[in-house]
C-alpha cells in the first residue's frame, strides 16, 4: 500500500517538521517571505502545502548564509516566479 503524503501542515505541524519557530513563521508571514496557502477566515487557522515545506528549508539555508530577511523575500519572490535561484556561490560567515 503506497503511503500518502500530507497535503495541508498547520503552523504547528510545519514547525515541528522544519525547526521553525511558530512566532517565526508569523513573523515570515507578516513580513510576506512565507505566506500560507491557506488561511481559515473563520478561526485565523494557517495552512501551509508540501512545497511551502521545501520553501521553508530553503528559507533556512539562507539564513544560514547570513542574509537579511529583505534579501530572503527577494530571493523567495523570485523563485516563486519559476526563475532560477542559485546561492551556491554564497560562503557561509565565519565565526570571529
Amino acid at each position: 500500500m503506497k503511503e500518502e503524503r500530507k497535503q495541508q501542515y498547520t503552523i504547528g505541524e510545519l514547525s515541528k517538521l522544519t525547526g521553525i519557530s511558530v512566532t517565526a513563521l508569523r513573523y515570515y508571514d507578516r513580513e510576506n517571505v512565507l505566506r500560507p496557502e491557506i488561511r481559515n477566515e473563520e478561526n485565523g487557522y494557517r495552512y501551509y502545502s508540501t512545497r511551502q515545506v521545501e520553501k521553508s528549508q530553503i528559507i533556512q539555508d539562507l539564513k544560514a548564509f547570513a542574509l537579511s530577511l529583505d534579501e530572503i523575500r527577494e530571493i523567495m519572490q523570485h523563485k516563486s516566479r519559476r526563475y532560477s535561484v542559485s546561492y551556491t556561490h554564497l560562503t557561509l560567515p565565519t565565526k570571529a
